[in-house]
Parts: structure tokens; C-alpha cells; sequence
């Protein structure tokens, strides 16, 4: 039986989508999945690569990952990421 998500966000980055889903196992216990896909323009050709995170560690994991953004935003210089856009969105 194949699960539908509950919640699903969808985020668009040059020629990867990335898609973070709220699921309900078999025995209606809730986890995160993090899918990355590559786009049909993508050079790369790989299949679905997927992170399950579980309810009992969403605090942890949640906190990790914003501290680690926060991080390399303090260590990136500034203007960089906008750049990055812009050149990601020519291709």
C-alpha cells in the first residue's frame, strides 16, 4: 500500500526539486520525508534519494538543520548566495 502525504512542500533549486512530506506510517505514527529529485535538464541522472526522519527525532533534527543554515549564512559572503541565483537561473 502506497502512503500519501498528509502535508507536502515543494522546493524548486536550479536542476533539482526537492520535496519535504508529512506521512502517517502503518501504524499511524507521523515522519518526515526529504526527497531530492533531479530535474529533466539535470546533467546528473540519478533516481529519487530520500531522508526519513521520525517523530521522536524532528526536535533534534529540525534544530541541527537550522543551526547548520545559520551557520553557513554567517560564513557566506555577502552577496554570494544572489549571485548564485542569478547564474543558476540562465542555464
Amino acid at each position: 500500500m502506497e502512503l500519501k502525504p498528509q502535508f507536502t512542500a515543494r522546493v524548486s533549486a536550479g536542476t533539482r526539486l526537492y520535496y519535504i512530506d508529512a506521512f502517517k506510517d502503518n501504524n499511524g505514527r507521523p515522519f518526515l520525508s526529504i526527497s531530492e529529485i533531479p530535474k529533466g535538464n539535470s546533467p546528473v541522472k540519478t533516481r529519487r534519494q530520500r531522508v526519513f526522519v521520525h517523530i521522536e527525532d524532528l526536535d533534534a533534527f529540525g534544530a541541527a538543520v537550522a543551526d547548520i543554515i545559520k551557520k553557513i549564512k554567517k560564513d557566506t559572503r555577502p552577496g554570494y548566495v544572489s549571485k548564485m541565483r542569478r547564474l543558476f537561473k540562465k542555464r
